[in-house]
């Protein structure tokens, strides 16, 4: 991939954003997939490089949940236990994992 503007990429970011609900940065441009795009790259992972100076080979974590959003207040680094850890905790999960599945119990048999 061709080196990335930063600062380029900041600017645009900052004239195309709009401000929702409780602060959540949108783009003005089409969503893919809930999320937006520039050059195959989440523009929520540019935004945590950019801001929080989190590494693109780190997994963007949204703390208020919005997948486009992208303000940087909103998001955090991690790796994929953190993102299965946070997606489990807040209930967004549908495997069971721990306690629940020890809790299961089959109700018929062939």
């Amino acid at each position: 991939m061709s080196e990335l503007n930063l600062e380029q990429i900041k600017e645009y970011l900052l004239n195309n954003r709009i401000i929702i609900n409780n602060e959540c940065w949108l783009l003005t441009t089409k969503n893919t997939n809930n999320y937006q795009y520039y050059k195959e790259i989440g523009i929520h992972k540019l935004s945590n490089l950019i801001f929080n100076k989190v590494e693109l080979t780190q997994m963007t974590l949204h703390k208020c949940d919005n997948p486009p959003c992208w303000n940087p207040e909103h998001l955090l680094g991690g790796n994929q236990s953190d993102n299965r850890v946070d997606s489990i905790s807040k209930g967004r999960s549908k495997r069971l994992f721990g306690r629940a599945l020890d809790e299961t119990k089959i109700t018929h048999c062939p």
